[in-house]
């Protein structure tokens, strides 16, 4: 799993790097919006989870929308760090993934924390989207139904299956 952190050339986020080093994650870096799609394009080694400051985001929101047309980068969580003065008035916005906010100063444990929820969310959208794509030939052909549920497997693949039905 790799983190990509997201940069102006201005900022050396040195507590984030330090403490990516010592929670053993491996993490590539862009110091520009242009930087940061050619490695998320590249998608080698892939990108698991997006670090990035808040105030980036809001100068650049155009690059969420690139991300989030992107069929194999629209799930990508971000993490996005608050300084102490952007804590009470973050903005909302719109991202297709997950995000969560990172606040400073904090903790290599709740970094790690977080990058390790960014990471199974991430899966667990990626194996949604693959249970869906396997069920999607069998949704045309329903009109009606009485489904008999024994598992929580089987009520896990239906409610997928039902879903396609009735979004």
């Amino acid at each position: 799993m790799t983190v990509l952190l997201i940069h102006n050339q201005n900022q050396k986020l040195t507590d984030i790097r330090q403490a990516l080093d010592n929670c053993n994650c491996s993490y590539s870096e862009a110091d520009d919006m242009d930087n940061a799609r050619v490695l998320l394009q590249d998608n080698s080694p892939p990108i698991h989870t997006i670090i990035m400051d808040y105030n980036l985001v809001r100068e650049m929101p155009f690059f969420l929308k690139e991300i989030a047309k992107n069929e194999n980068l629209k799930d990508i969580p971000l993490i996005l760090r608050l300084s102490e003065d952007e804590r009470a008035t973050p903005r909302s916005f719109k991202h297709s993934g997950s995000f969560l906010w990172l606040q400073t100063p904090f903790t290599e444990k709740t970094l790690h924390s977080m990058i390790l929820s960014a990471e199974n969310e991430l899966s667990q959208r990626r194996a949604l989207r693959r249970e869906i794509q396997s069920r999607t030939s069998v949704i045309g052909s329903i009109t009606r139904g009485t489904f008999h549920i024994r598992t929580f497997e089987q009520a896990e693949a239906l409610t997928t299956m039902l879903s396609l039905a009735c979004p």
